[in-house]
């Protein structure tokens, strides 16, 4: 029953799947192509271009909440014989596979970019090959999710989004401040990376992938215990 409910929500949404899943693969080609054109160094440009992946990636997943509200996907789910919690874990599992899909996307775009530029081994791109920052960026994404279903499950789709949008600005600023001391900040990101690749990358993945399921565990019965007393 819980994968016929993930089919119904992306059977009824696809045409914006599609749409939006274009949209990302365009953002990732022109970013990489242009990066290439400039033939400078890709520091701060890969920086940028990651913080792109994770807002634009975030707004799709965001809106197809919209999408959700405007179908009244909850009213519909409610009609059929499925228990809250089948429809909660249903949304969250929506969740993963369009933030999976949207970081696929992504990665085919960026070596779709440097296609187009000519050199799709260039250095400086090196990073965009490491399968640990992808993951370590779907953690993110699905991080912010952690909080986000539990708010709009609270407050609604108009509070919520509001209350998502604050959050979002203020993680803006928090952006624009590294990179206002970008030559600060840098050298110990840099560090900190270093360090992370350094380690034994089986263990780092099993301690991050249990804090985040932690996280993801409380995330879904606070979610669930919210929905069980809203009205439908």
């Amino acid at each position: 029953m819980l994968l016929q409910l993930l089919l119904k929500d992306f059977r009824s949404n696809w045409l914006y799947q599609l749409f939006s899943l274009a949209i990302l693969f365009s953002i990732s080609t022109l970013f990489i192509y242009l990066l290439l054109e400039e033939n400078g160094s890709a520091d701060p440009e890969l920086l940028i271009y990651f913080m792109a992946v994770i807002l634009s990636s975030s707004i799709v997943s965001l809106l197809f909440m919209v999408m959700d509200e405007l179908h009244h996907t909850d009213k519909f789910f409610a009609s059929l014989p499925v228990t809250r919690n089948q429809i909660v874990l249903a949304k969250y599992g929506t969740s993963f596979i369009q933030i999976l899909l949207a970081l696929i996307v992504h990665f085919l775009g960026a070596l779709f970019g440097a296609y187009l530029g000519g050199n799709i081994n260039y250095p400086e791109l090196e990073i965009i090959y490491n399968p640990i920052l992808w993951l370590s960026t779907l953690i993110v994404l699905l991080f912010f999710k952690s909080y986000a279903y539990p708010i709009y499950f609270k407050f609604g789709l108009s509070k919520g989004l509001v209350i998502q949008v604050i959050i979002q600005l203020v993680i803006f600023m928090i952006f624009v401040a590294i990179m206002v001391n970008y030559n600060k900040f840098w050298h110990s990101f840099q560090e900190d990376i270093s360090w992370v690749l350094n380690q034994n990358k089986w263990k780092l993945l099993i301690v991050v992938l249990a804090f985040f399921l932690l996280i993801m565990k409380g995330s879904i019965v606070l979610s669930i215990k919210v929905f069980k007393n809203k009205d439908i």
